[in-house]
């Protein structure tokens, strides 16, 4: 209940973070008193109107709250414009906000911007990913996902087609395949896209099925909080023992 009352007291607060559990009682609650709402109104005869005036109270808390928990991922706010996308947008929406709170600054704190290497901590190091095939090695920032390192730092992670056509981050294309050679320990587990993709996309599958031996992850789901070292742009190989096997 205190989670409820929290996310009301920041009524129109867009800064700042939401933990899952205030993000998913509050909306769980509002579930409930709407579905209470709309039985009492159906036994009474009344057209609605108190629903709908709730329903009008809890919207900009709800985008607030909303707002938060992404930025506690590490994302921006503005991704709830992903819910205007018929069905996927939304199940986006809902891994993202299912998911765990990101160990790095977020949107609304202070944090430098440009490229890794003009940043240092002011406590140790700063972690580190080296690219085998293109032989560098690039600074990243705790908790930030591959893919995004790799961006910033010119190295391409795409292939023929999927270097116009891809689905920018989402987890869904599963073109930005990779292999961690070292460091696994330091990279996030698997999510649940990465999981659910494992069988449904032959892109993600294949890699996988023919290189049981390798880890083969989503440079955009994998978040990195240590040195590693990748791989990327695997091949198949259809010619591996264990392929046919």
């Amino acid at each position: 209940m205190n989670s409820y009352l929290e996310v009301w007291t920041k009524y129109a607060e867009f800064s700042g973070r939401a933990s899952r559990s205030e993000f998913w009682i509050f909306h769980l609650l509002n579930l409930i008193i709407v579905t209470a709402i709309g039985f009492v109104e159906s036994r009474a005869g009344s057209p609605g109107v108190i629903g709908l005036l709730f329903s009008l109270a809890v919207l900009t808390p709800s985008l607030a709250v909303g707002t938060r928990r992404l930025q506690d991922t590490g994302r921006s706010g503005w991704w709830q414009l992903l819910v205007f996308i018929p069905l996927i947008g939304g199940l986006v929406l809902i891994v993202w906000w299912a998911q765990e709170s990101a160990v790095m600054p977020r949107p609304g704190q202070t944090q430098d911007s440009g490229r890794l290497s003009e940043r240092r901590q002011t406590s140790g190091g700063v972690p580190t990913i080296k690219f085998v095939n293109e032989k560098v090695t690039v600074e990243a920032r705790e908790g930030e996902d591959i893919r995004s390192v790799a961006r910033r730092n010119g190295v391409q992670l795409y292939s023929g087609p999927h270097k116009v056509v891809n689905c920018m981050g989402f987890g869904a294309c599963c073109s930005c395949n990779i292999v961690v050679k070292d460091g696994t320990e330091n990279c996030s587990p698997k999510g649940i896209l990465e999981k659910i993709n494992k069988w449904i996309n032959p892109l993600l599958g294949l890699k996988l099925l023919s290189n049981p031996e390798k880890d083969v992850r989503l440079a955009c789901q994998t978040k990195v909080h240590g040195d590693v070292e990748v791989e990327t742009n695997p091949p198949v190989n259809w010619h591996g023992d264990k392929f046919w096997n």
